[in-house]
């Protein structure tokens, strides 16, 4: 495929899983941080990007399918065969150490092997980490695309019913990797793959809206911590 998304060009890095730690969700939620403005990065932490998707798409780029503003929402509606796989991209290469929020509602679901999710370090179509709900196995993953190849690198039990809110929050320091959702931790991993790269919004068979992205600086280490 053509390059769509100006980025560094990938440079060859060796695989490394060193093993992930899987946290059980007991149950879903309503929004959890509506009282919380857009744009708002915890303490001292840089803000990279914030949209709340008012009338336009705020610099995204859509690599495949289709993306577009509704009401207020970020939404993907790929239900049919020729526009089952949505993504939108946002940054560049310089994002290193960061934390991806996104506010996810699943519409309604096209196909029983159907997911969505949040993308980051993208680098270009074949080269990015996912942090994707996988419909029919009711499962959170964190996988990875490498040169076109994908790998589940870590996945845990867990419902998310459509109709609901639902708040992503996927934080990458270094090799470290980890995924919350509605601020319950659901699983990390560690890789050294990508160590930078833009963010990111993935849907795949269903019909998802969007409310909200924030990007900014994440760091310390991930490894020892619950």
């Amino acid at each position: 495929m053509g390059e769509m998304f100006a980025m560094k060009s990938i440079k060859p890095f060796g695989y490394s899983l060193m093993g992930f730690t899987a946290f059980a969700l007991l149950g879903a939620s309503d929004l959890l941080s509506s009282d919380v403005p857009p744009g708002v990065a915890p303490g001292k932490a840089e803000l990279l990007y914030a949209s709340a998707f008012g009338n336009e798409t705020n610099r995204w780029t859509v690599v495949s399918g289709d993306f577009r503003v509704e009401s207020g929402l970020f939404r993907s509606r790929s239900v049919t065969a020729e526009n089952k796989l949505s993504r939108a991209v946002i940054g560049d290469g310089s994002w290193r150490d960061c934390a991806v929020e996104a506010r996810v509602k699943l519409e309604q679901a096209a196909d029983p092997k159907a997911d969505f999710g949040v993308i980051a370090r993208y680098m270009d179509q074949n080269n990015y980490y996912m942090f994707l709900y996988k419909i029919e196995a009711k499962t959170l993953v964190i996988e990875r695309k490498l040169k076109g190849k994908l790998k589940v690198l870590a996945e845990t039990p867990i419902e998310l019913g459509a109709g609901k809110w639902h708040d992503f929050k996927c934080t990458l320091t270094g090799v470290n990797l980890a995924v919350e959702v509605d601020g319950q931790k659901i699983a990390k991993v560690a890789d050294d793959n990508f160590t930078s790269g833009g963010a990111g919004l993935l849907v795949y068979w269903a019909d998802v809206s969007f409310a909200r992205v924030n990007v900014y600086r994440a760091g310390g280490d991930l490894s020892d911590k619950e």
